[in-house]
């Protein structure tokens, strides 16, 4: 048998592909975060947590596999997984059942690892992520959003981060058409509206896009012909149509509407006087909806937040538009009611 350097050789001896890679890996996380993503979106929160573990589970295994299969081995394996993971899969039965490390073993090696081996480094690491790990394994029902859910979407894509560092590969390129929400969970100084805005603006576009990505032009056209709101917002002072922050078509934002008066001013000799009164009707907005991707704002934070105005000028205001606002007057008078003496 060829001897190379002291030690024989084995180029020869069949192999097989280990079972997992560390590019799929990677890819199932993307995946995962999406569906957290979504979850988190339509209020879902123990699936969220449930794909967040997941997302975080096999990024921190694409990190290891990236480094070698072999590492996904439980303390206690079994020796055909050690074959499976070590690229000798012939030579194991086929329908063996591969049995790896789990959320925890994974976070544990990956913070023992990138501590050098440094004493419970690894279990310090895995620590932090405890409510995480607690509601993927359904230990911990998040329900309805709120704190707890939060803190475990935050922990998820704060671990993800840490990862990817050490993967190098980049955040946007990781959470797609999710970074905005995923960096809005990050910001220290994002407020909870900040965060809820990203995330709807987010769900709005991967629902545009899974609605309308395969059609061609004509297809699309045909679908977004029906949704187009401007006609039926011309004559209505309530409602105003205007291009979408999500998907750029049109949705309406609505409210009240009411009449701003402005002094006119003019100039004689040299001395400002007020001429008389421009009266016009404006939209007070508090609220928008798309009927293309489905976005819905609602309060003058969520709009602000999402670069809507919530006060339009709309038209200036004609003689019936006056008195109607005067008969309202009038009404809102009676019905508080005279002065106390």
């Amino acid at each position: 048998m060829e001897k190379v350097s002291g030690r024989l050789s084995a180029t020869w001896w069949p192999s097989a592909v280990p079972p997992v890679n560390a590019d799929d890996l990677y890819a199932s996380a993307q995946r995962h975060a999406a569906r957290a993503f979504r979850a988190r979106a339509n209020n879902d929160e123990d699936d969220a947590a449930l794909q967040f573990g997941v997302m975080l589970e096999h990024l921190s295994k694409a990190y290891l596999v990236g480094l070698h299969p072999t590492l996904l081995l439980e303390r206690n394996f079994d020796f055909p997984t050690l074959l499976r993971l070590a690229g000798q899969g012939q030579r194991v039965k086929p329908g063996h059942v591969l049995k790896t490390i789990g959320l925890r073993g994974a976070l544990e090696r990956f913070g023992e690892m990138e501590a050098a081996g440094a004493s419970g480094a690894g279990k310090k690491y895995a620590d932090r992520f405890d409510l995480l790990l607690q509601a993927r394994d359904g230990v911990a029902h998040v329900g309805a959003p709120g704190a707890a859910a939060d803190t475990v979407a935050e922990l998820a894509v704060r671990g993800a981060v840490e990862v990817l560092d050490k993967i190098n590969r980049t955040h946007d390129r990781f959470f797609g058409d999710w970074s905005a929400p995923a960096r809005a969970l990050l910001d220290e100084h994002a407020t909870k509206v900040h965060q809820l805005v990203q995330l709807r603006l987010a769900w709005a576009r991967d629902a545009f896009t899974q609605r309308f990505s395969n059609l061609d032009e004509q297809d699309r056209d045909a679908q977004l012909t029906p949704l187009d709101v401007r006609p039926a917002t011309v004559a209505d002072d309530t409602k105003l149509a205007v291009t979408c922050p999500a998907c750029s078509q049109h949705g309406v934002l609505s409210g009240t509407d009411d009449i701003d008066f402005e002094p006119d001013w003019d100039v004689e000799d040299g001395d400002s006087f007020i001429s008389g009164v421009i009266a016009t009707v404006i939209l007070r907005a508090d609220a928008f909806s798309c009927p293309v991707c489905g976005l819905r704002l609602n309060g003058a934070e969520q709009l602000t937040e999402a670069r809507l105005d919530t006060v339009v000028e709309l038209r200036e205001a004609t003689e019936e538009d006056l008195e109607a606002y005067e008969s309202e007057r009038h009404a809102s008078s009676w019905e508080l009611g005279p002065d106390p003496e």
